[in-house]
């Protein structure tokens, strides 16, 4: 009957759903487990790949975040000068561009450029490694991939990825002095003086945790749709893919928790 079919239809469906969320819990679980042994026993880590993270996921990094920041900045703030104007309250441009770079966009944009820069690459390096049998391998061999692979990589991101919400809250910053002080005309001493007053502690840490939370979430999905990827280009490819999409979705997730979170505590 078709009414028997599309039940059981929907009970393949999701029980496979169920199947790969627990494989995904599970997953986060052994990542965590390592980075914790990690932490616990800093002999036993991989410092040397640790820092090959750091340097490719960080260093290599701070051009585009630079650039893409400082263009956010430039667009948020002509188009919150242009409404401003038309009040006569152009000088509270610096207090809003100030603000949202720091706590929101400073944050966002620099986990959307690592999601598509980080995640995607570590997708595509395990999944290789995997089609050439080099997980299994590490198995056979008694080694546990998570303590090799995952562990660095997330040590890397948490530590790279505050510094470069810096950098790049830093940049919006600098984009929107310059449509202050172009197009609206605001002095130097006074856009430096509002932004440092608009913008409080509370507003840097929150920027900094969501980072890092950022961070977490965008290595342990990359890693993840890198290991679930078939052994064949087509597979790597839609793991990397899959990492990518799946790495924004949680980021949008995390940024909207975190801001509900930090109204509860404010």
């Amino acid at each position: 009957m078709p009414i028997l079919k599309a039940a059981g239809y929907l009970g393949d469906t999701a029980a496979n759903k169920f199947g790969r969320v627990r494989q995904a819990i599970a997953f986060a679980g052994s990542a965590g487990e390592a980075v914790w042994d990690a932490l616990s026993h800093p002999r036993r880590a991989r410092w040397r790949e640790v820092i090959y993270v750091m340097d490719n996921c960080g260093t290599r990094a701070v051009p585009i975040v630079f650039l893409i920041c400082l263009l956010v900045g430039v667009v948020l703030a002509y188009n919150a000068g242009l409404q401003l104007m038309k009040l006569g309250s152009e000088v509270y441009l610096c207090d809003s561009i100030g603000v949202a770079m720091v706590k929101e966009f400073g944050p966002l944009m620099v986990a959307i450029i690592a999601t598509g820069r980080s995640g995607s690459a570590f997708a595509a390096e395990i999944g290789t490694m995997k089609g050439n049998d080099e997980l299994d391998a590490l198995t056979t061999f008694g080694l546990e991939p998570h303590r090799f692979l995952s562990a660095p990589k997330i040590l890397g991101m948490i530590v790279v990825q505050p510094v470069l919400t810096l950098i790049g809250s830093a940049a919006g910053l600098l984009g929107g002095f310059l449509i202050a002080s172009l197009m609206c005309k605001i002095p130097v001493a006074v856009y430096c003086q509002r932004v440092g007053d608009a913008v409080t502690m509370a507003h840097l840490c929150e920027g900094l945790v969501k980072s890092m939370a950022f961070a977490v979430a965008i290595a342990i999905i990359g890693c993840l749709r890198g290991a679930q990827a078939s052994g064949d280009a087509l597979g790597v490819g839609r793991g990397t893919t899959s990492a990518m999409v799946t790495g924004l979705f949680w980021v949008i997730i995390l940024d909207t928790l975190c801001n509900f979170l930090a109204n509860v505590l404010y």
